[in-house]
């Protein structure tokens, strides 16, 4: 057998498939996870080890340890390495032991279809003027929850959908994304098994918290820094925005520049 060597790290680099590494090393860690000598805590802090070491591999010799340069073509992997020490696995997102050790097994006989959304959830937005077009992804960052939005989130094993106030206010609007909602919900897990059912959830509401809880907190990062991370917050007018901004309450979790930036990244 032949393997297909490369002459360059960079070349190396842009042969990774982000979404493959990310499962294979979530995997590692769900099977940690269950060893009694390591646990979730000691599972998630390899990952935050396997983050560092690839920084430390791949930057520049001169680059020094602290705020080292974290690759470009790695980073869907660091944000799946994110989401999964802050997510139902390793964290206490899923509060009893059970529902997390659960959720593993799931995560470990799952398929790429359903791990790669399990270790990073997808989110899509309904588009248009009014929120009367198609679904489009966008980064699963709690930035999304505006009262005029209407949200798909895909996490794998179960998927939600979150109707912002403003449209719930409406019992027509409601119906409709709520009907929207389902069909497509319908058409991205057609060809799971077992096929996942939807959770409708209203902005505001006790169950909301199953959306709010799984996107990251991407409100604490300075203005410049959600452009960056979360592009169509841009677009919000001044006046919408601090709305939406006075509208998330505090919370000591780390958005995805936060973490990356408290590992010297």
């Amino acid at each position: 057998i032949r393997i297909p060597t490369v002459r360059t790290k960079r070349e190396y680099l842009a042969a990774v498939d982000n979404t493959v590494a990310g499962i294979l090393a979530g995997k590692k860690a769900a099977l940690d996870a269950a060893n009694e000598s390591i646990g979730r805590l000691g599972a998630a802090k390899r990952l935050r080890a396997r983050v560092m070491h690839l920084a430390e591999v791949f930057s520049p010799p001169s680059a020094p340890p602290p705020n080292r340069p974290f690759p470009g073509a790695l980073r869907e992997f660091a944000e799946a390495m994110y989401h999964a020490c802050r997510g139902g696995m390793l964290s206490e997102m899923l509060g009893h032991a059970d529902e997390r050790a659960a959720a593993r097994g799931i995560f470990l006989s799952a398929g790429v279809d359903v791990a790669a959304p399990m270790l990073s959830p997808r989110l899509f937005k309904r588009d248009g003027a009014g929120g009367a077009g198609g679904f489009v992804s966008v980064p699963a960052s709690d930035l999304a929850l505006c009262g005029d939005a209407v949200l798909f989130l895909d996490a794998g094993d179960c998927v939600f959908g979150w109707v912002g106030r403003e449209v719930a206010s409406d019992a027509a609007r409601s119906r409709d994304a709520r009907e929207t909602l389902a069909a497509f919900g319908k058409r991205l897990t057609r060809d799971r098994f077992p096929i996942p059912s939807l959770k409708i959830v209203t902005e505001g509401s006790s169950q909301a918290r199953y959306v709010v809880s799984r996107l990251a907190p991407g409100h604490v990062d300075a203005e410049h820094e959600q452009n960056v991370w979360f592009p169509p917050i841009a677009a919000l007018a001044p006046e919408a925005r601090k709305k939406l901004m006075a509208s998330f309450l505090p919370t000591e979790e780390p958005s995805f520049a936060l973490w990356m930036r408290g590992l010297g990244l």
